[in-house]
């Protein structure tokens, strides 16, 4: 986030160690400190006996801001004031705001968690990728596992009463697997989940394919079946599907997990025996080996090639746009 400080902050002490705490948060690259008036702040009681970082950070920030990067990360401005008005926050409470995690809310921590950490690998933006990735700087992103589909909604609403009893500003973000058995089909739980976060004013994206293994790039699943070779049919028949039904197979359990139903029955009707056959089981929990072991295997391009529709894109810009 971009915060701005405006004078009325900057001359009592009360409000010292929190412009401390704000600024600290600056120097790691959490966020950026836009200045509109550097001799006000040089001038400042609060610059005056303020820790020698603080200087040094508002000299930094002193030149980014009069040689704006063009850079599309920290768009969202925070402005502190020590009389808030009109979306303004107080020192104290800016400085608990922005001390927080962005956290992503997904369904379990660890698969997803895995997924998400390989999707900024590859396709964040530079700045993004040396902060999360490179820098690990602490407290900007959070993954929140919350344990299935149902679940979410729950915690979105939880989130939002937390933060309202602070009276904070919520600052979560929503990813779910759309668990769409074909294309246009829409599960009743990811209903649920799009109005909770519609209800809060949360960012979500619900990626269109059924799962997040219907992201993992043949490249990732070449490599993990060359530990796993007993499965190489398995795989063989997966990477040979048109993307009309790889995109919806349901990969951890195979066509045995398939509903009878006329859509899905259509959907598969295609399929020559020997895929069937080899089809009829799935790989079971692949996603963290693919994701984590196999990220060696992994580029961005392989990444697009298999998603073909945006979604991975959407996802970490929706990231960007609340950092």
């Amino acid at each position: 986030m971009r915060v701005r400080i405006k004078d009325c902050a900057l001359s009592s002490a009360k409000h010292f160690k929190h412009l401390d705490a704000i600024i600290a948060r600056v120097e790691v690259g959490a966020h950026e400190w836009s200045i509109d008036d550097p001799d006000t702040i040089e001038q400042s009681s609060w610059l005056a006996s303020a820790r020698d970082f603080c200087k040094e950070v508002f000299e930094k920030a002193t030149t980014a801001s009069s040689y704006p990067s063009g850079d599309e990360f920290h768009k969202q401005l925070i402005v502190v004031a020590a009389s808030p008005k009109g979306g303004e926050i107080d020192p104290e409470r800016a400085s608990r705001y922005l001390s927080k995690p962005l956290r992503i809310v997904v369904e379990n921590e660890f698969t997803d968690g895995a997924f998400l950490d390989c999707i900024l690998r590859f396709l964040a933006p530079e700045k993004l990728r040396k902060l999360h990735v490179e820098d690990k700087v602490p407290d900007l992103i959070e993954v929140d596992g919350v344990g299935g589909l149902g679940e979410v909604p729950k915690h979105v609403h939880y989130r939002a009463k937390a933060a309202a009893e602070e009276g904070l500003p919520i600052r979560i973000a929503v990813f779910t697997d759309s668990d769409s058995r074909y294309a246009g089909h829409k599960d009743g739980q990811v209903a649920a989940v799009e109005l909770a976060c519609q209800d809060h004013g949360v960012p979500y994206c619900i990626l269109k394919k059924r799962s997040i293994e219907n992201y993992i790039p043949d490249e990732a699943l070449s490599a993990w079946v060359n530990r796993n070779a007993s499965r190489q049919h398995i795989v063989s028949a997966l990477i040979g599907l048109p993307d009309g039904i790889r995109d919806y197979f349901p990969i951890k359990k195979g066509l045995q997990a398939v509903s009878p139903s006329p859509a899905e029955t259509a959907l598969y009707a295609p399929l020559q025996e020997p895929d069937r056959n080899a089809l009829r089981h799935g790989l079971g929990d692949i996603a963290i080996a693919c994701f984590t072991d196999h990220v060696s295997s992994i580029s961005a391009e392989a990444l697009r090639r298999r998603d073909h529709g945006g979604d991975l894109d959407d996802l970490v810009q929706m990231i960007v746009d609340e950092l």
